[in-house]
């Protein structure tokens, strides 16, 4: 309990890639019972122990346990348990020995019986062994388990299981598949793997081709085929119990939902009920708990019965006939930033504990916490109502989808979306076998102000184990420009799809405002750049990776002005911006265009003609992106007097067709600038300025205009 992440573990069992202990292990005692607390209390064989005793068997004379190194491979641990048999028949005297075989003990014991023969067995009795494996080892090789056990590290187990040759012969082997089904589901896949991509699946990410193929080795020997002629052999399965039967994986390979079947909350019934024996000697534990099996107390009697050569009672919990499996069952998967805890109508509680571990309070119920995730089997037939409570951890929000799930089969999901949680919120709810699921009571920050939220979406069948996000696609409608820039008003519009259960609902946020749900085309007519966050959700909850979406809106162009140059006696052309980065401004003798970095081309054609000491600017049009404005009654006039190559005035004049017109003459002896203005209606008005002044034209959105300088 003081360990730090349970590194003794690593440190004292960890195996080589042999599969062969680092340090040296003894095999000590069989753990009959881990010792009680209030938290924590299996009870694997004492019971049974004692009850044996009770009857009349004596430890170490006529009683023996037989334990082993369950880490290793179980065709060496054979022929240690041949030697404890050999040695037990040279003690007693005896000539055949009655075997108890609990969980992998029973794989043990065939291998042993495929090896040396079955002339030193006289009854035996399997207690839910995994005839065709567990997927609930391949969930060990995943992410690691604690084994019921409330403060153990999971993934100290997962680094064990990795060169354990005996944990991967629990794994379900090629006959698992063919009488019943895959159990891994790979991110974007439809279906199940089959073995042979299971096994690579496996080597690829969590085992070793050497481990593996010591498994394949005892897989090999077909025990499941096992003749058992000549031997009294009686084997007891649990069922009703939540049993882990597949993993869908999300995309990084963690598990991303956990599908149920009846078994004994460890080995499915499909396994531990896979023998070839008479129907008249299986039996059917129901809530049976994998661990716990030997000493429950109608398989106990049953036991004794065996022994004594008689036929096994029947009674309680313990049933002689298959049917009796059927199950009815809710299922939680919770992703959420919350602690839940389940009660049942007596008070006891599986779920966390304040010393960081899970109780498993309450018979029947399977509880895994994976990440972020939560996932829990209510057994509902039991006529057991649960009271389920969520306490926030942070803020943030949380998805719950509650699934009924018939013997196997899931029927119906209600689902539960993005409901926010604050860090001192709860949420509340009860599940029985006719709760209709649908609302959930959430107090949002724990100041008991509780509002009832209804389900987002309604699931059926197998959607529930969808895992895989939608994908969003959004598609920009406007005038394009260049580098990610639009030249005029921006149409967003986005499109979802989800190939399992379908989209709830696409969110999307426009520069930094809160998520808002998309219902349609989002119009967009602001200047700058822009930013849409995006993604959506579909009606398993699962969440889209928030996509982005970056573009600018500039829909002003670089105006172009024409002046002139004194000294050269020209005129001269230049873009007009505060921010000429990035402009592109060319000019020849009959056009100049000016492109800015958004793409916005404004092109201005003209034509020269001197005649004397006049120069003309004709200008003929003015296109902005491409369209284009006629302007063929705009001139510029420039005429230049020369006085002894010592001064120079000059004149300028702007006309527009034959009645608009702005002339400026300038005398550099005066040093005056005189204006005179034609306006098309009215008298012409004349304005002396000192000084040199110069008429400047200039291009706006398709017109020409002037400016006096």
């Amino acid at each position: 309990l003081i360990d730090i992440n349970d590194e003794f573990l690593r440190e004292n069992l960890i195996l080589d890639g042999d599969g062969n202990s680092i340090i040296p292990i003894s095999v000590g005692e069989v753990v009959e019972r881990i010792p009680k607390t209030p938290v924590l209390d299996q009870n694997i064989f004492e019971d049974l122990k004692e009850e044996l005793e009770v009857n009349g068997y004596i430890l170490d004379q006529d009683l023996f346990f037989f334990p082993y190194d369950w880490r290793l491979n179980l065709d060496n641990s054979k022929d240690v348990l041949n030697a404890k048999i050999e040695e037990i028949k040279s003690q007693t005297g005896a000539t055949k020995v009655n075997i108890i075989a609990h969980s992998m003990g029973g794989l043990l014991t065939k291998d042993y019986m495929n090896s040396y023969g079955k002339n030193s067995i006289d009854k035996l009795v399997f207690i839910g062994t995994p005839h065709l494996g567990a997927p609930k080892a391949g969930k060990v090789l995943l992410e690691g388990d604690d084994f019921g056990i409330p403060w153990l590290e999971e993934e100290r187990l997962k680094e064990i299981a990795r060169n354990s040759s005996a944990l991967h012969q629990l794994l379900p082997q090629q006959k698992y598949f063919d009488v019943f089904d895959g159990y891994i589901q790979e991110f974007g896949m439809t279906e199940l793997l089959d073995y042979q991509d299971t096994k690579d699946f496996l080597i690829n990410q969590y085992s070793s081709p050497f481990i593996m193929s010591l498994a394949e080795t005892l897989w090999a020997k077909k025990l499941e085929d096992t003749d058992f002629s000549g031997v009294n052999t009686y084997n007891f399965a649990g069922c009703v119990s939540g049993t882990q039967s597949k993993y869908n994986l999300k995309n990084d390979s963690s598990i991303g939902s956990i599908g149920y079947t009846s078994g004994d909350s460890t080995v499915p019934l499909v396994s531990s009920d896979y023998i070839n024996i008479s129907d008249e000697n299986k039996f059917y534990l129901r809530y049976a708990h994998h661990a716990e099996m030997p000493s429950q107390t109608d398989i106990r009697t049953a036991i004794l019965d065996i022994l004594s050569g008689n036929v096994p009672t029947v009674a309680g919990d313990l049933k002689d006939n298959s049917s009796d499996c059927y199950f009815n069952a809710k299922t939680l998967f919770w992703h959420s930033p919350v602690a839940v805890h389940i009660y049942d109508s007596q008070g006891n509680h599986t779920g966390p504990i304040d010393s960081g571990g899970i109780e498993y309070g309450i018979r029947g119920v399977d509880y895994e916490i994976i990440g972020h995730d939560k996932f829990v089997f209510l057994p509902t037939d039991t006529g057991e109502t649960y009271s389920i409570v969520a306490d926030g951890l942070a803020t943030g929000s949380f998805d719950l989808l509650v699934s009924q799930n018939n013997n196997g089969v899931i029927e119906n999901t209600t689902v539960f979306n993005d409901v926010p949680i604050g860090e001192s919120g709860d949420v509340n709810l009860s599940v029985s076998n006719s709760s209709s699921d649908s609302n959930i009571n959430v107090d949002y920050y724990g100041n008991d102000i509780v509002q009832n939220v209804s389900a987002a979406s309604i699931l059926f069948g197998d959607d529930v184990l969808d895992v895989v996000p939608p994908e969003t696609q959004a598609t920009i409608i406007g005038q394009t420009g260049s580098s990610g820039w639009y030249l005029g008003n921006v149409t967003i519009e986005l499109s979802a799809n989800d190939d399992n259960s379908g989209v709830l609902e696409t969110k999307y946020s426009l520069d930094s405002q809160p998520l808002t749900s998309y219902t349609g085309p989002i119009n967009i007519s602001d200047e700058g750049m822009h930013t849409v966050l995006y993604y959506s959700v579909d009606k398993a909850s699962n969440n889209e990776e928030v996509k982005t979406l970056s573009f600018g809106i500039d829909m002003t162009g670089i105006e172009i002005s024409v002046g002139i140059d004194i000294d050269a006696g020209l005129f001269r052309f230049l873009p007009v911006s505060d921010d000429l980065n990035g402009v592109d401004f060319t000019c020849d003798l009959v056009s100049c265009m000016a492109i800015d970095r958004a793409g916005n081309t404004t092109k201005l054609e003209f034509t020269l003609v001197r005649e004397g000491i006049q120069q003309i600017l004709n200008l003929s049009s003015v296109s902005y992106n491409g369209i284009e404005h006629s302007i063929s009654s705009n001139q510029l006039i420039l005429k230049l007097w020369p006085d002894n190559n010592t001064s120079k005035d000059f004149s300028q004049t702007f006309l527009v067709g034959d009645n608009k017109q702005v002339r400026l003459d300038y005398n550099e002896k005066q040093d005056e600038s005189v204006i005179i203005y034609k306006p098309i209606v009215g008298k012409p008005t004349r304005e002396n300025i000192s000084g040199k002044r110069f008429l400047q034209i200039f291009t706006d959105k398709g017109k020409i205009e002037y400016i006096i300088l």
